[in-house]
């Protein structure tokens, strides 16, 4: 169950990423199955490693603070003012920390879909302006919308409408810029994408004017 990556991307800013070994699947439960009360409403083998290896994320970070949800779902550290994103997708699970501000990630394995469903979370400005023979280029706008969708925390956003990523020049690792537009607010965010093997990971780095 190893510690893929863990990076202190500032002072303020943590992100971590921990891969899920099946073969190690029962000697991890073993191991840390009778340390945390796992939620009865995770039914599957899955979900209840993806929601012990965020824990083991933290810990392996130095954050001993237990984790709830609020009303919206959104994940918070209780006794803590630093604020908390998790992103799963197959047998990696990510976690960024901002002690200073809001923030969001997702990762997402790259297997052929963001592209054949771009429509349903890209206005028409986006899809004029993204490279359409780079596959990955369309994963970058889903996870910078999840991320964004995470930050914002309150389950009332349209991707196509309320999330706009401006244009960017992919590499394996670059920042670009986003902006969330609701309710008569706009802010503006500095976000990085880095392409990890299969995985596209997106995250926040600060809140720009």
């Amino acid at each position: 169950m190893p510690l893929l990556s863990e990076k202190q991307i500032n002072d303020n800013l943590t992100v971590a990423i921990w891969q899920i070994v099946e073969n190690d699947d029962a000697l991890f439960f073993d191991t840390f199955g009778n340390k945390w009360q796992v939620p009865t409403y995770l039914s599957t083998k899955n979900q209840q490693l993806q929601w012990m290896c965020t824990r083991l994320l933290l810990q392996a970070i130095g954050i001993e603070n237990e984790i709830n949800y609020d009303k919206y779902n959104k994940p918070f550290l209780v006794n803590s003012s630093a604020h908390i994103s998790v992103s799963h997708s197959y047998n990696t699970v990510a976690v960024v920390v901002n002690t200073n501000e809001e923030t969001g990630i997702d990762i997402e394995l790259m297997k052929g879909k963001a592209k054949l469903i771009s429509k349903k979370f890209m206005n028409d400005t986006e899809l004029a302006q993204v490279d359409s023979n780079n596959e990955q280029a369309y994963y970058v706008y889903w996870c910078a919308k999840e991320s964004l969708y995470k930050l914002y925390g309150k389950k009332e956003l349209i991707f196509k409408d309320n999330i706009l990523v401006s244009p960017f020049m992919f590499k394996n690792y670059f920042t670009f810029k986003a902006m969330l537009a609701v309710s008569n607010i706009e802010k503006k965010y500095l976000l990085a994408a880095e392409t990890i093997g299969d995985f596209m990971l997106v995250y926040t780095l600060k809140q720009i004017s």
